[in-house]
């Protein structure tokens, strides 16, 4: 084992501080990520019971159609792109609920 020199330790230091510089400027960004996904994860668990709330008034006709425009020949195209969100919002929560049962 060879001894070093006081310039030798002092680059060893050095060398030691920017590597720990470094690793904590890592462990900042991880810890921020983190938070990041603890933020969507709530943010996630609200969409789910609001969108199963939303399915559940539907399914209990708490919602229903305006018949005001029946006599327009465009309705139901009209009418297509807010049921297409309706299926996928109905589809997102059995994917969800399909996943936590596994």
């Amino acid at each position: 084992m060879s001894v070093m020199t006081g310039d030798e330790m002092l680059v060893a230091i050095e060398e030691a501080t920017k590597e720990i510089v470094r690793l904590h400027g890592i462990n900042t960004q991880l810890y921020t990520a983190a938070k990041e996904i603890v933020r969507l994860h709530g943010i996630n668990t609200q969409l789910y019971t609001a969108a199963k709330g939303v399915i559940a008034a539907f399914d209990a006709g708490a919602f229903v159609r305006s018949t005001a425009n029946d006599n327009d020949p465009a309705w139901a195209i009209k009418l297509l792109p807010h049921l297409r969100a309706l299926t996928q919002l109905s589809g997102a929560v059995h994917a969800i609920e399909n996943k936590e049962s596994k």
